[in-house]
Order: structure tokens, then C-alpha cells, then sequence
């Protein structure tokens, strides 16, 4: 398997471990375009904070978190893998 399948499978699992938690709205997995270099995770939390099980999800899929920024009530956290 190349780097970019291991990135995508990675990333994929990450959104369903994310997924499965229930302030979590929604997990997109972003591939690779002209605007982003890497396989991509956006995750929309409907919380002040991000729960330690979305960044555990993340940690155990080796993704980098890039940003966490407020969107109203929730939170956005790209990752990257």
C-alpha cells in the first residue's frame, strides 16, 4: 500500500471512532485537491470543548490536529493525516 492509501484508511477510521460519540455532528473525510495537500478530517463538535475521545480517535490514527475553531455553539477540529 502506498503513503496516500495508509492516510486515507487511517483518516476514514478516525471519522467513524469520531462518529460514534454523541455531540459529534458530523466527520467529513477531505481528499486531497488543489486547496489541500493531505487527506483531511473535519469534525463538528456540539460543545465548548472538544472531548478527550475525539482527540484519543485522532491521537490513535497518528492524524495532527491543525485547528480547532468555534462555530457558534460547536467546534470544528481539522485534522490531518
Amino acid at each position: 500500500m502506498t503513503c496516500t492509501i495508509l492516510a486515507r484508511e487511517r483518516t476514514r477510521e478516525a471519522a467513524t471512532e469520531s462518529s460514534r460519540v454523541p455531540i459529534v455532528t458530523s466527520a467529513d473525510v477531505l481528499p486531497p485537491s488543489e486547496d489541500r495537500d493531505h487527506w483531511t478530517l473535519e469534525v463538528v463538535v456540539e460543545a465548548a470543548a472538544v472531548p478527550a475521545t475525539v482527540l484519543d480517535a485522532l491521537a490513535t490514527a497518528e492524524l495532527s490536529v491543525r485547528d480547532i475553531s468555534p462555530q457558534g455553539e460547536a467546534r470544528i477540529v481539522e485534522a490531518v493525516a
